[in-house]
């Protein structure tokens, strides 16, 4: 719930009525709380003296107005010569709420003469005060009011900036101006607290500390980089400060590389970096991050929208009525392009690049795979002075990870060249190490094991479940559950992440409350009592209501993995519901890696599970069994089971829908069978209906033609095809082999 911007106005009212009402009937224009003693609304508590109901209702006020005319006001009851309007602006400064000082002109020249006067005149103040006479102000102590404002700076460090006014519409005038003027003051507290925001965050570098920890306490490290575009003329000051440099010189950055490499830590360094730059310059060029995961692909990337939005996240306060952009110069840190969405269409892309935020200076951090399909094609690609791919590591790098972390902890080189020797000699852990969240995982595993290297990790699945049941044990001990062991809770948390996942299938924002009621009555009944939001807060990103995935997305595409796994073995959903989706190729490739380390009991259960949806269908002609059997015959051709052969053949031998053909064929080349390859060429030369649909299903593959039609896609020959022929010559370059055939 957002709430409204109070405003106080303080002054005296017998000389000033009319300008106090002028000033109310303004505020209210703007849906603002105006916290003035002769509102309706003003609050009285029964119990207060009534100046003390005044210093009370200033505490809600997030600006205060003070007007000085002639009057000094009525003193203070628990003060001999302070006047309750002075009481009320000293609380104002002191509780650090903004204070906008409005003088009547001929209030300030009648001090301004009167301190001429007391300089020409040679005796001392008070001598002076007995025989002077006021001629516009009606008490000298509004004199000495005025005085005391003037060198608040120096007594409170506050402001001391005084406007003048002479007639209400000039003060009202003003009082719009100085509140619009406040916006650069508002936005820098933003910035802040984003900041601060940032460095709290879950962070995979260190699973038990925030990202503000991993910087401070020395364990992040600078990752390998290529400059693929541009240049960094700043480069050997480190990757952030020239990547600042950059923006600062109105260019934009793109970082890009694949899961787990580092890309959000390289933003959120430079973006600290950046504001650590703004606050020691306290200028109008003002940094912003922007967390992509909760946004959309529909998203208005619209700066003063944006700004607006801020105040609700970071004050949970309505959008500044008064608010004015129009003077700062903003750079913005985009973390995450390849979270906003699934799939992005040819026309948001396009959306997003005519936004407002997307004409100003960007970092960019996206997956590999993302910024080739979408930002190397469009001209979303045209924005970005320099490009910077994220390499993975290498021995020696991984290397001196592990040294820095075990120095941390206070460990010897024997025992570091104990990890390294475990990672080394064991051919199926190898690839972790050019990997820094898998290193990662494995040590933070360690150190959580008494810096034990535990002997049941060999693999790249096996590090994912050992590091779940760390989380899970040490979550259940802390929420004292004692009715659920380490296996339900990744289970639970395996399916919550299926039900996140399948939100953003469906191009929906997930709600916290929603998904556990659907995992509670639909999918896991059994763990009823144990479902509430305090169980989710290890693994999963919440913003109030809401919920965006995991604080690491290889960590929900496992989760995920995991639940289709499970279903797909006990027959419960999603399964088969899931077959039917598109799924990230992420997701497949760890069910794939699950199932191959199960039982083969389990093995050919899920197997077999799946090819009975696929025969469930069989005959079925709209789309959802059609996707159904596609889908599952990509599994079938994938899972190396003992019936594989004899499945894939059968299907050939019944099926006549030409998606699911074409989707037999890929997976029988994917098997290494040529004969079916043979056959598959030979038909699309011969075949002008399968040569359409095979083109079209590449198109939507890669994002140059709709995917979210019926089946088959079809190329009409009108489409362009500059993302999947960059595929295709990407697939090309990475192959070693030459015998590979160029068709015109």
């Amino acid at each position: 719930m957002s709430l409204p911007w109070v405003i106080g106005v303080l002054s005296t009212d017998f000389d000033l009525h009319d300008y106090r009402e002028a000033i109310i009937n303004y505020l209210k224009q703007s849906n603002t709380i105006i916290s003035a003693f002769e509102s309706p609304d003003f609050p009285v508590e029964p119990d207060k003296h009534s100046h003390d109901v005044c210093l009370t209702a200033l505490k809600r006020t997030h600006i205060a107005i003070l007007i000085i005319d002639k009057r000094f006001g009525g003193i203070y009851y628990d003060s001999s010569d302070v006047s309750i309007t002075k009481e009320e602006y000293i609380s104002a400064i002191e509780k650090g709420i903004p204070c906008l000082v409005f003088v009547n002109k001929q209030s300030w020249e009648e001090r301004h003469s009167y301190s001429v006067d007391l300089k020409k005149c040679g005796k001392s103040p008070e001598e002076f005060e007995k025989e002077y006479n006021c001629k516009y102000v009606s008490d000298i102590r509004t004199i000495y009011f005025i005085n005391d404002i003037q060198k608040i700076y120096e007594d409170k460090n506050c402001s001391n900036w005084i406007t003048f006014f002479d007639s209400i519409p000039d003060l009202i005038e003003k009082l719009h101006g100085k509140l619009s003027g406040l916006s650069r003051y508002w936005i820098k507290r933003i910035v802040n607290r984003q900041r601060d925001s940032l460095k709290a965050r879950k962070t995979s570098t260190s699973f038990s500390m925030s990202l503000g920890d991993v910087f401070d306490k020395g364990y992040y490290m600078e990752p390998e980089y290529n400059v693929e575009s541009g240049s960094l003329l700043t480069e050997n000051q480190g990757l952030e400060k020239a990547i600042v440099s950059e923006l600062s010189n109105q260019k934009s950055v793109l970082v890009y590389g694949e899961a787990g490499y580092g890309k959000t830590t390289i933003l959120a360094r430079s973006f600290l970096e950046h504001v650590a730059k703004f606050n020691k310059e306290d200028g109008y060029e003002i940094p912003f991050y922007i967390w992509l995961k909760d946004k959309s692909s529909e998203y208005h990337f619209d700066f003063y929208r944006y700004i607006q939005e801020c105040f609700e996240v970071y004050y949970k306060r309505m959008p500044y009525p008064y608010l004015d952009v129009s003077s700062i110069m903003p750079y913005f840190y985009l973390d995450g392009f390849d979270e906003i969405a699934e799939k992005i269409s040819r026309e948001e892309v396009n959306s997003i690049i005519s936004s407002c935020i997307f004409k100003f200076p960007i970092m960019l951090t996206s997956r590999i795979q993302y910024a080739l399909r979408y930002l190397g094609n469009f001209e979303l690609a045209n924005k970005f002075n320099v490009r910077i791919k994220i390499n993975k590591w290498d021995p020696e790098k991984a290397k001196k990870y592990i040294d820095n972390f075990c120095v941390i902890n206070g460990k010897n080189k024997e025992y570091v060249d104990k990890i390294y020797v475990l990672l080394t000699d064991n051919k199926d852990l190898n690839d972790i190490l050019d990997n820094p969240l898998l290193i990662t995982m494995l040590l933070w595993v360690i150190e959580a094991n008494r810096m034990d290297i535990p002997e049941t990790i060999s693999t790249r699945v096996e590090l994912f479940q050992e590091c779940f049941k760390e989380m899970a044990r040490r979550e259940l001990h802390r929420a004292k559950i004692s009715n659920l062991v380490e296996n339900d809770l990744i289970l639970i948390w395996s399916y919550f992440a299926w039900l996140i996942y399948q939100e953003r299938l469906l191009k929906r924002k997930p709600k916290v409350k929603n998904l556990l009621l659907d995992l509670q009555n639909n999918y896991l009944i059994q763990y009823g009592e144990n479902y509430n939001d305090s169980i989710l807060e290890v693994v999963f990103d919440t913003v109030g209501e809401f919920v965006f995935g995991t604080f690491h997305e290889q960590f929900l595409e496992f989760l995920v993995a995991n639940t289709l796994y499970h279903a797909c073995l006990y027959k419960k959903m999603p399964y088969p519901e899931f077959l039917k989706y598109v799924i990230r190729p992420e997701i497949n490739r760890y069910f794939r890696a699950i199932w191959n380390e199960s039982l083969e009991e389990e093995k050919e259960s899920i197997a077999n599970n799946i090819f009975d949806k696929y025969m469930d269908n069989l005959g079925l002609n709209d789309n959802i069994a059609i996707s159904t059997r596609v889908h599952a015959i990509y599994h079938i051709s994938r899972l190396n089971s003992k019936l594989r052969e004899k499945n894939i053949e059968r299907a050939f031998s019944i099926e006549t829908n030409i998606s699911v053909r074409l989707s037999l064929f890929f997976g029988a080349i994917k098997m290494g069978k040529m004969n079916e390859e043979e056959d598959f060429y030979n038909l699309l030369l011969e075949n002008q209906e399968y040569n359409v649909a095979n083109r079209g299903y590449h198109l939507a593959y890669y994002s140059d033609m709709p995917s979210d039609g019926e089946l088959p896609f079809l190329d009409t020959g009108e489409v362009d095809w500059s993302n999947t022929l960059k595929a295709f010559i990407r697939h090309f370059e990475s192959k070693k082999e030459n015998n590979i055939f160029y068709a015109e």
